[in-house]
């Protein structure tokens, strides 16, 4: 249950059970002790206990399909199914198993969530056991409450969290005397961090997504993250401003972007996904990743090409990973050919002056081949 401790307590209690002591254990989602995350590293040699990044991950197993260095993996709010995480069931399946046949020291797997479907994750991993922790320390259930109307409020917040993280530490400090704590944040406050003294959670039922259109629904696991943020030390209340019959035309989990999938994964069409894509969604993305020059097909099978293993160990979608790749001693080159389009006027008109010429050239091959 959401407050059980799962995430915060686990971890040491297997560290002072003296399990996965050989190693390290990985427990993955981001907290400021022994952690990693994109361009920040602090852990070191002596780390036990590793908070990271299912995306950190992830980059770790393209060089360590095995994940050696870990003898525990906690995969943490596994409800949070981007294509980080669902690829990363996989290879963490996929890791535990090889380990085995290799009679290498065992991996073990925990998979933690307040939302999830429990019965779907111990059948992929092999009917594995599920244990329920619904102990909440001096508190009892949150109440949902769903508006049959959309309603507006205006607030002056004191803090707003889009600032360096030592600002961001100011949402746990108490509010001045006599004032309310208002906090605005993304879905971050969802599952990363617990801010105490939460007694009222309002909902959107809207996220903000790396897609063409950034605000989405929600998800109904995500709705009862964000109803779990409230009353974590007494009892509280959320308040869903969307009405019961758009809750229930919720999907169940969030949708992941394919896009990165051939990327990370060599032989893609056969990866055992937990809940895999649709064959259209794979061939979109490796034809994505086929125009950006990251895969080659080998009888029936993707393949990174030496430029695709490059765009891999960068943080990016492959769209964007291609961008710092250039050939080597062709700097000047390539910059010549980037002044010819670049606008100073901002990225829109830049990618407005790349567009107009590559139309112009489809239409003039388009008249030629009506010609022949």
């Amino acid at each position: 249950e959401t407050g059980s401790g799962k995430t915060t307590q686990i971890p040491q209690y297997l560290y002072e059970a003296g399990i996965g002591r050989q190693g390290v254990v990985a427990v993955t989602q981001p907290r400021r002790v022994g952690y990693t995350v994109r361009f920040e590293d602090v852990t070191s040699t002596e780390t036990k206990l590793k908070f990271m990044t299912d995306g950190m991950l992830l980059r770790e197993a393209i060089g360590d399909p095995l994940l050696q260095r870990y003898t525990v993996v906690i995969l943490d709010e596994a409800h949070e199914r981007t294509v980080h995480t669902d690829v990363l069931f996989g290879v963490v399946k996929t890791a535990q198993r090889k380990r085995v046949e290799q009679s290498k020291f065992p991996l073990k797997v925990i998979i933690m969530s307040a939302t999830m479907d429990v019965d779907l994750f111990s059948q992929y991993f092999n009917k594995a056991p599920v244990q329920c922790c619904t102990w909440k320390a001096g508190s009892t259930p949150s109440r949902c409450t769903t508006p049959s109307s959309r309603s507006q409020t205006t607030c002056r917040p004191h803090w707003c969290p889009s600032f360096r993280s030592t600002r961001q530490l100011r949402v746990f400090q108490s509010p001045p005397k006599g004032c309310r704590k208002v906090i605005l944040s993304t879905n971050i406050a969802e599952t990363s961090i617990t801010i105490s003294g939460i007694k009222y959670v309002i909902d959107t039922g809207m996220v903000k997504a790396k897609k063409y259109n950034p605000v989405q629904r929600v998800s109904k696991a995500q709705a009862w993250q964000r109803a779990g943020r409230a009353g974590r030390e007494d009892s509280g209340f959320c308040y869903r401003l969307y009405t019961e019959e758009e809750f229930d035309n919720f999907a169940n989990m969030p949708s992941g972007d394919t896009e990165l999938l051939a990327l990370r994964i060599p032989d893609v069409l056969n990866f055992d996904f937990m809940s895999k894509p649709s064959s259209e969604a794979i061939s979109t993305a490796i034809e994505q990743l086929d125009l950006l020059g990251a895969i080659e097909r080998k009888d029936d099978q993707v393949t990174l090409t030496p430029l695709g293993k490059k765009m891999a160990s960068f943080p990016l979608e492959p769209r964007f990973a291609k961008r710092p790749v250039q050939p080597a001693g062709q700097g000047e080159e390539v910059q010549a050919v980037r002044r010819k389009f670049i606008s100073s006027e901002g990225d829109h008109m830049t990618l407005l002056n790349i567009y107009r010429p590559s139309k112009m050239s489809a239409e003039t091959r388009s008249g030629a081949a009506r010609t022949l």
